[in-house]
């Protein structure tokens, strides 16, 4: 991700000792991934984009009331 971020990423098939990294790159690129299931970021929130729809998420809270 760090060395590609021209690249879309299917995330989904990392596992949740990958979001730090993940936040960490997106802090400071602008990485794009699919996500077929609510990573456990901790307690960061953070925005991102909907790719599909465009619309900016609060990731943390739209995590906590999807589930």
């Amino acid at each position: 991700m760090y060395k590609e971020p021209e690249n879309e990423f299917w995330a989904t098939a990392c596992g949740d000792n990958c979001a730090w990294w993940i936040k960490k790159f997106g802090d400071e690129l602008d990485i794009t991934i699919s996500l077929e299931h609510f990573m456990d970021f901790g307690d960061n929130t953070f925005l991102c984009k909907d790719a599909l729809t465009g619309e900016i998420i609060d990731y943390f809270h739209f995590a906590v009331y999807k589930l």
